[in-house]
Order: C-alpha cells, then structure tokens, then sequence
C-alpha cells in the first residue's frame, strides 16, 4: 500500500511543468526508515521491573530449591501467589533472614553462596513498588545452568524409627544416626531427604565428637 500512494504522487509532479525541488524517495527507502524508526522506538521502551523478566529468575536461583509446589511453605514458583507476598519478600530479603544462609561473612568464601545482593533486593523493592507486574512471558531469560555438582554418595543413614510431629506449632527434634565409622572420615558434602517436605522447614546437622 506504501507502494501504490508514492507511486500517485511521483506521478502528479510529472504531469505538472513545475519544477519540484528533489525530495522525493522510493518505496523501499521509505519502507526501510520506517523500519529503522519503529525499531529505534522498541528499542527506547523499558516496561521496568517485572516477574517473568526479572523477579521470577531471581526467585529461581535463590529460592525456589525449598519454596516450591513440592517444597516448604509457601510456592514463589507461582506468579498469583508470589505477587501476594511482594511486600513480605522485601522484608524478609531486607533482614537478610532470607534465604536462610548461617555461614559467617568472617569465614573464607564459600561456593554456591546463597545470599542477595544489594541489586537483586533492589529488584524486589521495584516490583513491589509497582504493584507486581506480571509482564510478557516472551522476555523471560532462558533458565540459568546449575553449577551444583552434587557430591559422590558413599553412605546412607535413616532414622532408627520414623518420627511423626503432633500438632501444628514449631517442632524442633534432635536424632542420632551412627554412620558405624571405624577410621577416620571426611565429610565433603551431604544431603537430607525428608519423607514429607511440606512440613521440613529445614535441617540443622551436628558431629558428635563425644560419642553415643
């Protein structure tokens, strides 16, 4: 259609015996700078802090391993429920009781560090800000690689008897479980795995120096 409407105006000069100044342009190059305006324009919109851009993968590194559909508590997996406790994430992430990391800063560095930094609270406070956004889908980052390599698995401890906890207040227990070491040993890495990890908030795992 561009086409057709140069074509009737090129054609009224030439049928006129004035002299037009030169300005005129082909239908491609019009095409092509209306093309190069559009993209300059796409390009100058920042729809700002929303979920699928910038929350969702924030949420997927730091903190989904536990809050998820299968997980503890509450499900940041989940756009509906996530943007109801935006106001409660920025508080948790200001205090720094979330995500739960005990190791001291005074220690040597540690990998798989699961702290945030002060730009990934910022995202959380700007999306709270402004109301929750959901965004496009389409703009979602491609999820990131894991570079936890899970350690080799040389031994597995249960429980002496499972354990069932009454009521619905924090119930804090201790268990022994003897790995039966006869030499000296050293623990690279471990792994808990609760039969019902809705309710396992979390794990605390202790060595026994004095024996049982």
């Amino acid at each position: 259609m561009k086409r057709a409407c140069v074509l009737g105006i090129l054609l009224g000069v030439a049928c006129d015996n004035t002299k037009a100044p030169d300005h005129t342009a082909s239908g491609d190059n019009l095409e092509s700078d209306a093309d190069a305006a559009q993209d300059s324009g796409d390009d100058a919109i920042d729809d700002g802090v929303t979920w699928h851009k910038d929350v969702s993968p924030l949420l997927e590194q730091n903190c989904t391993g536990c809050h998820n559909p299968q997980g503890i508590s509450f499900d940041l997996t989940s756009y509906p429920e996530t943007a109801l406790l935006a106001e409660a994430l920025v508080g948790a992430t200001e205090s720094g009781s979330m995500p739960p990391w005990p190791p001291s800063r005074e220690c040597r560095p540690l990998l798989h560090e699961r702290t945030l930094s002060e730009a990934d609270r910022q995202i959380l406070r700007d999306w709270s800000a402004r109301g929750t956004p959901e965004g496009d889908p389409a703009t979602a980052p491609a999820p990131a690689e894991s570079e936890f390599v899970p350690p080799d698995e040389d031994l597995t401890l249960t429980l002496p008897e499972p354990y069932t906890p009454i009521g619905a207040t924090d119930d804090y227990r201790c268990f022994v479980v003897d790995p039966q070491l006869t030499d000296t040993a050293r623990i690279t890495g471990f792994q808990v795995h609760p039969d019902n990890s809705a309710i396992v908030h979390h794990v605390l795992v202790y060595t026994d120096t004095e024996g049982i």
